[in-house]
């Protein structure tokens, strides 16, 4: 499935592992599986397959995005869009959520 970042900081972070030291070896570890299992999806439909992600909706102010579960109470957020070519996600952040 097609994906963006929504910052530079999370770009580079998947193309050049820079600021991975911020985040433990787990964190990032995690990051990039989720990463590659997004990457071949043919749909959100198939990230609700992969039970220990636990994708779901936000509550609130966050009503509009999505998290993935990677490592130690982090989540990958996200939001689902779409354009002329279909939906895609726009990666927004790794939230710590102890």
């Amino acid at each position: 499935m097609k994906f963006i970042f929504a910052t530079t900081k999370l770009e580079r972070l998947y193309t050049k592992e820079q600021g991975a030291r911020r985040f433990s070896k787990l964190v990032i570890e995690t990051f990039f599986d989720v990463m590659g299992i997004i990457a071949t999806v043919k749909d959100e439909r198939d990230l609700r397959n992969f039970k220990s992600l636990h994708y779901e909706k936000l509550k609130d102010k966050r009503s509009h995005q999505l998290s993935l579960a990677l490592n130690g109470g982090f989540r990958l957020i996200l939001e689902r869009e779409e354009d002329g070519e279909g939906m895609f996600f726009r990666i927004i952040s790794i939230k710590d959520y102890h």
